[in-house]
């Protein structure tokens, strides 16, 4: 686990268990952020980990945690369409760190960001990096390819 993070275990309104971890500042301050990874990485991914570190050093609390069906999480990943209980229950957890929350997602983690984001006005603001406008799996060797890749 890297240094100076807390691990953490999630609940979605869905009944699933997520596993996270907090990256706490070294002085509380007023806004958390949510990383949410892309389809395939994790809350460890070396590119995930990178932003967590930096957020953390500019005197943000920093929430990143394994979506449904990726890395030490339970389920298996909808690709976008159960996934924002995900992000509300990462939500929820940065509200207890800070009162302004901001959500930051890539790719399949952009979707789920926006898909919460909709439905929760208290956001302090959303980044989207990469976000598809719907993912087209057409047969069982494209689903092999996307998680090869």
């Amino acid at each position: 686990m890297p240094r100076d993070t807390h691990p953490l275990t999630l609940r979605t309104g869905d009944g699933l268990s997520l596993a996270a971890d907090a990256w706490l500042p070294a002085t509380a301050g007023t806004s958390a952020v949510v990383l949410v990874h892309g389809f395939t990485a994790h809350r460890r991914d070396p590119a995930v980990m990178a932003m967590a570190h930096d957020l953390r050093d500019a005197g943000h609390a920093v929430i990143v945690y394994d979506m449904r069906g990726h890395g030490e999480s339970d389920g298996l990943c909808t690709l976008g369409d159960h996934e924002r209980h995900d992000v509300a229950a990462a939500t929820a957890a940065a509200r207890d760190l800070a009162p302004q929350v901001v959500l930051v997602g890539a790719s399949l983690g952009a979707i789920a960001v926006l898909r919460h984001a909709v439905d929760d006005p208290r956001l302090a603001g959303v980044v989207t990096v990469s976000s598809p406008a719907q993912w087209k799996l057409r047969s069982p060797r494209a689903a092999v390819a996307a998680v090869l890749d």
